[in-house]
């Protein structure tokens, strides 16, 4: 059997580790553009880089497309590196894209459509109806979604949507992402790490993870810190903030404006193999999310290592967190600085809580979100595609 994986620019190590264990069973390889988002280096699987067309033969698919009219500006804006992928995709047996709109869905459409080669198109979105409001999404769902053979969504939430959307039940299957839970298995703190932050033994550390910006509540976190500092002075917090994004700069002005410039560490990017060392010097782990009108968490992998660890959780109601903690986390509104503050200060003050809610976390982990559970359940799905 041999399955390629198209992800566009988006190809990366999280989502990768479900289908990692895959290569010593079957013929796996993921493709991505020669320019890429993210650091490819740690995934274990085969990864090709495509090539852009050259800029002559460009040229002639831009004028050809043009004489299309509206119709064929859209093209020329999906279809860039189609020529490029379709002609290392066409002896696959499976292709497996990412979401329905993406530009890599529309190159396995059209590779479908010409070859025959059955389509899986894995879905995170759990709002919906969402993103068909523009003319290349409309453009791509039209083409793409008739010839997908299957769904495969992250979350019950995701199935529900989909069903709400028209997809017949029977193509759809729900597989929780995989993570690699021995790397983040619970350890003692690394003595060299805390000191190297300027983290004293007495210290209490809450920790977050993601990208900065406002949705996933990073001022939040400031303003319970400073609330904590204001009414519990004895407690001695720091709060960890792994990621980047676009508005680093101001959450540096922010964390300077409210006096937390010793109290607010921001880490910036890690590599995969460093995240570990991370949670394990962590007391909380909080993912204070905040909905938008375009977004809510539809996983969060961050989620999933955490709990992994074995760390008590804060976090919010909001997306498919529920589904994704189990009943594991402690959930409080969103976009509330005095519920996390209080929360915080809460289970800082109880072991016994702490401690348990840490091991259910992590017994739901190891059940739902091993990555060889994960790749058992997508080769099932592949050699079920296979055999209709």
């Amino acid at each position: 059997m041999k399955v390629a994986l198209l992800r566009c620019h988006g190809l990366r190590k999280y989502e990768m580790q479900g289908f990692e264990p895959l290569k010593d069973i079957i013929e796996i390889k993921a493709f991505s553009p020669w320019e890429h988002t993210y650091d490819l280096s740690e995934i274990s699987l085969p990864v090709e880089k495509i090539p852009p067309v050259p800029k002559f033969r460009q040229s002639l698919r831009d004028i050809r497309n043009l004489l299309h009219g509206r119709d064929g500006n859209l093209y020329r804006k999906v279809d860039f590196f189609l020529p490029q992928f379709e002609k290392r995709l066409r002896n696959y047996d499976i292709i497996h894209v990412n979401e329905i709109f993406s530009k890599s869905t529309y190159v396995g459409a059209r590779v479908k459509e010409k070859y025959g080669i059955p389509l899986v198109t894995t879905v995170w979105e759990n709002i919906p109806f969402f993103d068909r409001g523009d003319d290349i999404s409309r453009f791509i769902f039209n083409i793409a979604y008739p010839l997908i053979d299957l769904f495969i969504t992250t979350t019950e939430r995701g199935k529900s949507v989909l069903k709400l959307e028209g997809v017949p039940e029977e193509k759809i299957r729900v597989i929780y992402p995989g993570i690699e839970v021995d790397r983040f298995s619970p350890k003692p703190p690394d003595e060299s790490l805390r000191k190297s932050l300027g983290i004293a033994s007495d210290d209490k550390v809450i920790l977050f993870a993601g990208r900065i910006v406002y949705k996933k509540g990073i001022y939040t976190i400031c303003q319970a810190v400073r609330e904590i500092k204001r009414l519990h002075p004895g407690i001695h917090l720091k709060a960890i903030m792994l990621g980047r994004g676009p508005e680093e700069a101001k959450l540096k002005e922010y964390i300077k404006d409210l006096g937390l410039g010793k109290d607010v560490i921001l880490y910036g990017h890690l590599s995969y193999k460093e995240l570990p060392s991370f949670y394990n010097l962590s007391d909380i782990f909080v993912l204070p999310s905040i909905p938008t009108d375009s977004w809510q968490e539809q996983f969060g992998f961050v989620l999933a290592e955490a709990m992994t660890a074995g760390k008590p959780i804060i976090t919010t109601l909001t997306g498919a967190i529920k589904e994704v903690v189990g009943g594991s986390a402690i959930l409080i509104p969103p976009d509330d600085y005095l519920s996390l503050a209080r929360t915080i200060v809460s289970l800082l003050g109880d072991e016994i809580m702490c401690k348990e809610l840490g091991q259910k976390a992590r017994q739901i982990a190891l059940a739902r979100y091993d990555a060889r559970a994960t790749s058992r359940k997508m080769l099932k799905v592949y050699e079920d595609i296979l055999s209709v």
